[in-house]
């Protein structure tokens, strides 16, 4: 997994904009897993899309949930140790 860039999330609005409309916390989230997976088991990241992440059972959503929160601690440290100011 990696960060969502701005471009991910542009692509997000214009590829998507039914699944963007209904405004569902957990579809959003679906949406940015699409974008951030660069792989899936044997799947490249070109084979994953939300369609395919809304058949995972909760329990595979809640280790994408895990990869994400732990990624986002990495980068919380880099930040910190790079000395950048997030405000």
């Amino acid at each position: 997994m990696r960060p969502l860039t701005l471009g991910d999330m542009e692509r997000m609005e214009e590829e998507h904009p039914d699944l963007l409309a209904n405004g569902n916390r957990l579809t959003l989230r679906r949406l940015a897993f699409a974008y951030a997976l660069e792989r899936l088991g044997d799947l490249p990241a070109e084979a994953i899309t939300p369609d395919l992440l809304a058949q995972l059972p909760a329990q595979d959503y809640g280790a994408l949930a895990q990869a994400e929160e732990a990624l986002e601690k990495k980068l919380r440290a880099a930040c910190g140790r790079d000395g950048a100011d997030a405000s």
